[in-house]
Order: C-alpha cells, then structure tokens, then sequence
C-alpha cells in the first residue's frame, strides 16, 4: 500500500508506538484506542488479499506496527490471559510478515515464527491473514469485556468481518468464522440498536449452518440462530 493511501490511524499508531518506546512507558499502547486505529490499520494492510488481487502487496510496514503493538502490550500485560492474547497475536502477525518479506521479520522474534510455523500455523497467506486476525479479534474482545464502548464494538465487528472476508474458499473452520462474526453483530447490537446488526446475526449464522459438518456445532448453531431471532424487538418495542 502507497503512503497516499494509507489511513490517518496509520499515522497515528506509529506516532503511539513511537512514543511508547522512546518514553518507555506503554501506557499509550495500552489505551484501548490503539487496537481500534490497529483494526483499521490491519483492514487496509490486508485489503490485497481480500479483494482476490496481487497478495504480496500486503502493506507489510502496517502489519509489522499492528505486531509491534501487540509485543509490547503483551510485554507489560496486566495479568496472564491479555499476555498470552497479545503474544499469540504479534506471532500471528509476525508469521504473514514472513510470508510477504521474510527479510522484515526481526531477529528476536525469528525464533517464535520458526516455532509457530513447525506447529502448524498457516503457510499460505491468505490463511496466514486470517489466523491473525482472529488473534488480534481475541485480543479486542477481551478488552471490550473490560472496558466496552462503542469505538471497540465497531472495531471487533469490523476485526470479525475482516477474518471472513480474507478466508479463502473450502478454509477449515469456515463455520466457526462465521459464528463469531455473527456474535460479534449482536454485540454490536448492544451498543447500536440497529436492527440490521441481527439480521446480519442471523444471516452469518444460516451460513454456518449451511456448510457445518459437525452435528454439534450445528445444533449450537440453532440455538444461536433461536436466540437472535428472539432477540428482535416486538411491536410493543420490547427486546
């Protein structure tokens, strides 16, 4: 991606991340907004590859700032869950940096993609893109648990959509993928009343249900899908 085109939260997270390291403080990684201007800033990076187009234009420098935000809340997490959550997202990331330009992956955290890679993380790049969105998701929704508010829904929907949008066709797991976007429209939900966010629920979820192979998930699926057809207000305005 060109510097023309690059999204002001570009700017402004590399302008967060710097400070953090000269100042030595990561209290601005930190901020909740950070994963929000991350989310927009992974959107775009990944937008080759969502759109089916040249995937090695990936703009790596985006992705290698959403990594390094990653790395260093993970380095000062407040307690064990957001550290794992943060440390399995930067690896993630790192692990499509490689796969683009192996030249940009760092060598302190060479050994971790090496790792990650022997263990089974994706090769491909589309994949590769996916499995760390999902991280980076992980890592959205636990600080929405603590913390809430709209920008962070908008942003976890919009990590979520992302995720099965860049899934290649026949993915494993594509189902799941769908589950949690249509969990992350309700949550939307929640915050923006709107009720082409459970209709967005219930069409993901009749997706999954489309393509599961998993007598279980599919009857997860049905009472998921259940539930937000209930969740639609009556003509009495009641939820």
């Amino acid at each position: 991606m060109s510097r023309s085109v690059r999204p002001p939260s570009f700017r402004s997270l590399r302008e967060r991340l710097d400070a953090s390291i000269e100042r030595q403080d990561a209290g601005l990684a930190l901020d909740a907004h950070a994963l929000v201007e991350a989310t927009d800033v992974l959107d775009l990076a990944f937008r080759p590859i969502r759109e089916r187009v040249k995937a090695s234009a990936v703009d790596v420098q985006g992705v290698l700032n959403v990594a390094l935000l990653h790395m260093i809340r993970g380095l000062n997490g407040s307690d064990r869950a957001q550290v794992r959550a943060d440390g399995d997202a930067a690896t993630a990331l790192y692990v499509v940096v490689h796969l683009v330009q192996p030249e940009m992956v760092a060598p302190q955290v060479r050994d971790g993609v090496t790792r990650a890679l022997a263990e089974g993380a994706p090769q491909r790049l589309d994949g590769a893109a996916v499995w760390a969105v999902e991280y980076h998701s992980v890592v959205l929704r636990e600080v929405w648990d603590r913390v809430q508010g709209r920008p962070l829904a908008d942003a976890y929907l919009k990590s979520r959509q992302l995720a099965v949008a860049l899934a290649p066709a026949g993915i494993p797991g594509m189902d799941g993928l769908l589950k949690e976007l249509a969990e992350a429209h309700v949550l939307h939900y929640d915050q923006s009343g709107a009720l082409n966010d459970l209709d967005a629920a219930a069409a993901a979820l009749e997706q999954a249900l489309a393509i599961t192979d998993d007598p279980e998930r599919a009857t997860m699926l049905k009472l998921a899908l259940t539930a937000v057809q209930n969740a639609r207000p009556t003509s009495s305005g009641q939820r």
